[in-house]
């Protein structure tokens, strides 16, 4: 097999978050569901939650 540009590791993350949002999105306008739409467009939140319970 021939060798093609290499990706960095860094941009093939990026890539797959990019492929990743494309197909939340796709998923929730087709079944129509607005939380999930908008959380397409939310900053991500980790792990951390502030709504959610206290421990």
């Amino acid at each position: 097999m021939g060798t093609g540009p290499h990706i960095q590791p860094d941009e093939l993350a990026i890539r797959e978050s990019v492929r990743q949002t494309l197909a939340d999105y796709t998923a929730a306008t087709d079944s129509f569901d607005l939380a999930a739409l908008a959380a397409c467009f939310a900053p991500p939140t980790g792990c951390s939650s502030s709504t959610g319970p206290s421990r």
